[in-house]
């Protein structure tokens, strides 16, 4: 992999007259092209007692990485776990504190929710401040007021930080519950004529289904050609490719 001075992928954002590029690109040094398909399977809401251990091991047998996007409180209650999640090699981002949308009431509410998770990854991993981070019901999630939203969005990326929508998701956190043939048929369905894929999944104390859904998911995944990505490592190429297709900082 070819390493890039700071100096390039600032002139690389610079190019495409994009802040949400520069701020982005700043994360990383390194730089290579797309692969022909691409995956960045993320899971959220855990970690969880029985569903991220199976999730872990699912993910060991097929010898593919993830980025789970961890609650802080959840953590905090399962430090066996979430270390579990590290020790395994996965990536692990921050998806606040509280997973409360309260936090939306103001912007102060919402940044003291992200940092909070951030210092409760630090105490239990000694992991640095997350760069990426994904809202609670995502970055135009329907509970929260628009104009407050609006300026956290963006006031995240002026802090340098990048938030991380989706453009597959499984479904499982819908109302009505669906079983895991279904939730494999969502993924299939929206895979389809995409060669990159941010999805989504949920790993809670409730989503047995994904759990079962998994393996099939990721050997479809595989069939299909897709390389699994994470954002441990991800290029200043499959963040300018996010933004392109409006999943990241959008």
């Amino acid at each position: 992999m070819a390493k890039v001075e700071v100096k390039s992928i600032n002139a690389l954002a610079t190019e495409n007259k994009s802040e949400k590029l520069d701020k982005a690109s700043e994360v990383v040094k390194t730089d290579k092209p797309l692969y022909a398909k691409e995956v960045f399977l993320t899971i959220d809401d855990g970690p969880s007692t029985y569903n991220t251990l199976r999730n872990l091991k699912t993910l060991k047998d097929n010898g593919v990485k993830a980025t789970f996007f961890v609650v802080g409180k959840q953590a905090e209650e399962l430090p066996q776990v979430i270390k579990e999640i590290y020790n395994s090699g996965m990536s692990i981002e921050n998806h606040s504190y509280s997973h409360n949308y309260n936090s939306y009431k103001s912007e102060e509410a919402c940044f003291n929710d992200f940092d909070r998770c951030d210092n409760v990854l630090l105490k239990l991993l000694n992991k640095k401040k997350s760069k990426f981070v994904r809202f609670p019901g995502g970055s135009d999630n329907q509970v929260s007021n628009k104009e407050v939203m609006s300026k956290i969005r963006k006031n995240i990326i002026g802090k340098g930080l990048n938030y991380v929508d989706w453009n597959v998701s499984a479904g499982d956190a819908q109302p009505i519950k669906l079983g895991p043939k279904e939730l494999f048929k969502n993924i299939v369905d929206q895979c389809e004529n995409k060669n990159f894929a941010v999805v989504l999944i949920h790993d809670a104390q409730d989503k047995k289904n994904t759990a079962d859904a998994l393996d099939k998911i990721i050997k479809y995944l595989k069939s299909k050609g897709f390389i699994f990505r994470t954002f441990d490592d991800i290029t200043p190429t499959e963040i300018k490719e996010m933004i392109r297709l409006k999943i990241l900082n959008r």
